[in-house]
């Protein structure tokens, strides 16, 4: 991943590594709980601006999940994801066959397909 188009500030190569040093899907609190150890007067709209600005850059993922706040992800490729209802957490889904859908899309209906979101709401086996 080339990451010489961005602005480099200590906050937000923090920010950024924050993100790909965790082993989960952190939401913009978290990441921010996680600098201002390092940053203490970092302010969480800086992470959110820094963060806003990764997404549309597409060097991370914003996942954007129903009634909890989004959540970040340091594989900024297309790929799915499963969401428990119960506690949360949030997994990677890889499924080969989910890659297709952008072709089937394209050639049936002769759409464009520029990206799409895949999430499945469940419950996880811890919860269950």
């Amino acid at each position: 991943m080339d990451y010489s188009n961005i602005r480099k500030t200590p906050q937000g190569i923090a920010i950024l590594n924050s993100l790909k040093s965790s082993h989960n899907h952190p939401t913009a609190n978290d990441i921010y709980q996680d600098v201002i150890n390092k940053f203490p007067k970092i302010s969480l709209a800086t992470v959110y601006k820094n963060l806003n600005k990764l997404t549309k850059q597409k060097m991370i993922q914003e996942i954007y999940i129903r009634n909890e706040p989004n959540r970040f992800d340091k594989n900024p490729f297309t790929h799915y994801h499963m969401i428990c209802s119960s506690c949360g957490d949030v997994k990677d889904l890889s499924y080969p066959v989910l890659y297709e859908i952008e072709s089937f899309v394209s050639d049936l209906y002769n759409f464009l397909v520029s990206d799409h979101v895949f999430n499945l709401y469940g419950i996880c086996e811890k919860c269950q």
